[in-house]
């Protein structure tokens, strides 16, 4: 049992705060609520090829989630949109969406895990962009400001 107790000591915690959500598009979908690691509110500073780990609460849906859906992001920088490309581990997005993609029936979570944020400026406001699509209709979007240092 000792082995255990240290062990759970020793990880490190990984602490999700709400941030505040900037709408993408009045006719899109939004979680309820977005956590994202190392933010709150309106303040979030990420760590040039540090993770993301966030999580989307409550994004409504009218029935299942197609199990074709895709995640991509963006980095919104002084008007210009950069795409981050989605780690290959999670080009599939029922992976990541809770309760599964088939059992969806009026709202869902979606976890989202970035290995390393490689962004092309630091030090510079930007906004971070997650969606969901399939064939090529968003399905839910939520961006938040952060500043990459």
């Amino acid at each position: 049992m000792f082995k255990y107790l240290l062990v759970a000591v020793l990880a490190p915690a990984m602490v999700l705060a709400s941030v505040d959500i900037i709408p993408c598009s009045p006719d899109v979908n939004r979680p309820a609520v977005l956590e994202v690691a190392g933010c709150s509110g309106s303040v979030c500073n990420l760590v040039q090829g540090q993770a993301i780990n966030a999580v989307a609460r409550g994004i409504p849906s009218n029935g299942p989630v197609p199990a074709t859906t895709e995640p991509y992001i963006n980095l919104l920088i002084g008007g210009l949109t950069q795409n981050f490309p989605v780690p290959d581990h999670m080009t599939n997005a029922c992976n990541f969406i809770s309760p599964p993609c088939a059992s969806v029936t009026n709202t869902f979570d979606y976890s989202i895990n970035i290995d390393q944020l490689q962004a092309s400026g630091t030090g510079i406001p930007i906004q971070i962009e997650i969606a969901l699509r399939n064939a090529g209709t968003v399905l839910a979007c939520a961006r938040f400001a952060a500043t990459v240092n």
